[in-house]
């Protein structure tokens, strides 16, 4: 029974540590996805830096610099990259979240394991002096049991 016992807490550690493994897999999915999404984010506002670079330089290029920050492809560029920097700034924040999370997560971990390490300790600390208290009685029972041994011994001899 008791070794039944110890196979049903060994299935249920097993099982417990795959499921913990699939949502730990699942959240960094997640933390992975919102860490592309801010870099496609940043890709995007980088693009749109470039396209007004270029639409500056052309106007500098052709001394029409104060009517190129009236048209209309500079004015659509601004309107995008303002709506791109709301975007990042949600986008990082998510990311910042799920990174939060799993840090917490990581360091909850970690006290447990420290704590499940220190319960092994005390378990085994208490086995052994269980083990070295038997081994002591046993020895002396042997000690004793042969102690009336040895004196009929020495009788026999002296007689």
């Amino acid at each position: 029974m008791d070794k039944e016992n110890m196979w049903g807490k060994i299935r249920k550690t097993v099982v417990d540590g795959v499921t913990i493994a699939a949502e730990k897999t699942e959240e960094y999915s997640r933390l992975g996805k919102a860490k592309v999404d801010v870099l496609a984010v940043k890709r995007k506002i980088t693009k749109k830096h470039t396209e007004l670079g270029a639409l500056m330089y052309q106007a500098v290029k052709e001394g029409r610099i104060e009517s190129v920050m009236d048209s209309d492809p500079v004015r659509n560029i601004i309107i995008e990259m303002g709506i791109l920097d709301n975007d990042l700034a949600e986008k990082e924040k998510v990311y910042h979240d799920l990174r939060s999370k799993a840090e917490a997560d990581v360091e909850t971990v970690r006290e447990k394991a420290k704590s499940g390490v220190e319960d092994i300790k005390i378990k085994a600390k208490s086995k052994v002096d269980r083990m070295k208290r038997k081994a002591a009685s046993e020895t002396e029972s042997a000690q004793q049991e042969a102690a009336p041994e040895s004196e009929s011994h020495e009788e026999a001899a002296k007689s």
